[in-house]
């Protein structure tokens, strides 16, 4: 919802410049600071499990599916683009005034859709060729949840993986301001860290609870303290934010309700498809509201208003898309981690047992003959 307002109300469809800047510094209109949550959200989630179960075989099955979780509906969405380009919902760039021309002027074909969707968005994403712009974060996102998955593999039986999280996290923090990159996987660490203290904490007396108001107000400053800039203030303002908001008894509540949760469920079928309902909705819808006469701040106003439900009722419609592909993402990673057990350690158990039954075999006749 974040980066819809973002891109909504400060990005396409300012009331006035002024405007735009103040709400860039609050939180709910932060786009960036959305991204950096979900982030952090997504070494939470590609972690807890592992933290209370230490299933191996679980957190395998994980890591086969995840580029399949995150490239089906990339694909969907991206799909959507093309056929609106090829219909004419989205005219031809020349045709298009400012912003919507800077964007979207390749020629599009299926040679195309396929390269981005499955390759290009994650090891080669560029402005030029994207048919959503969103989507410079998934390179980040799959390296990040690698990341993720490595070290639990390496660390995650350790009794020391905490400390070891702390201190790759602290390392990687100040990076943020020379190679926002790399310090973007500080976020996945933060997030690994809140679900090992989530498995075994819980505030109980009040200056605990102070503590946790305290980062809950700094990640909600974060924002206008690091002028919407990738520095060690920002990235470690979303990770207090993300831990107070979920240790918070009242914050809590207010994101375990029925409508959080909805907005939860389309979360990433939203940021999919909000922007062909940009860049073909709301193009025509600003094109017929100009027509009233209106100055431009309530022009923008009326079009950013209007876009909000279509773009809500378009994650509404793609969600079931984006269910099947975790379906089918998740069955493939059960049959790869199958296959990888039959194939790779079956013959590793035969040969033991094979071994170990020679050996008792060699010892009985020993004691046989004695």
């Amino acid at each position: 919802m974040a980066v819809l307002l973002c891109h909504v109300f400060i990005q396409l469809f300012p009331y006035s410049p002024d405007v735009a800047v103040f709400l860039a510094q609050l939180l709910p209109f932060s786009g960036a600071a959305a991204v950096y949550i979900f982030f952090v959200i997504s070494g939470f989630a590609l972690s807890t499990r592992y933290v209370r179960t230490q299933d191996s075989e679980g957190l395998a099955q994980i890591a086969a599916s995840r580029y399949l979780r995150l490239a089906l509906p990339i694909f969907a969405g991206c799909s959507i683009i093309h056929l609106f380009l090829l219909t004419g919902l989205i005219p031809e760039a020349d045709l298009r005034p400012a912003p919507w021309s800077d964007f979207l002027r390749f020629e599009p074909t299926i040679r195309h859709l396929l390269q981005f969707s499955f390759f290009d968005v994650f090891f080669r994403f560029s402005e030029e060729s994207a048919y959503i712009l969103p989507l410079w974060t998934m390179s980040i996102e799959l390296y990040g949840s690698i990341g993720v998955f490595v070290l639990l593999a390496m660390c995650g039986c350790s009794q020391w993986r905490v400390a070891f999280y702390v201190v790759a996290c602290v390392a990687l923090l100040p990076t943020a301001t020379f190679s926002p990159t790399l310090g973007f996987f500080s976020l996945f660490i933060g997030g690994m860290i809140l679900a090992e203290l989530h498995a075994r904490w819980m505030p109980r007396f009040f200056y605990q609870y102070a503590i946790l108001g305290v980062l809950l107000i700094f990640g909600a400053l974060a924002p206008y303290l690091a002028s919407h800039r990738p520095t060690f203030t920002y990235f470690a303002g979303m990770i207090a934010f993300c831990s107070a908001a979920s240790w918070l008894p009242w914050s809590r509540a207010f994101l375990e309700n029925r409508l959080s949760r909805r907005l939860g469920k389309i979360s990433f079928p939203l940021y999919l498809t909000h922007g062909p309902v940009l860049w073909s909705f709301s193009y025509w819808a600003f094109d017929a509201v100009s027509k009233f006469g209106f100055n431009t701040g309530l022009t923008n106003t009326i079009t950013a208003l209007l876009t909000l439900p279509v773009a809500l009722v378009a994650a509404w419609v793609f969600e079931p898309i984006n269910r099947l592909s975790m379906v089918t993402a998740g069955q493939f990673g059960r049959t790869v981690v199958a296959f990888a057990k039959t194939v790779l350690l079956k013959p590793a158990v035969t040969d033991a047992i094979e071994q170990e039954v020679s050996i008792r075999i060699s010892c009985s006749k020993m004691a046989a003959e004695n």
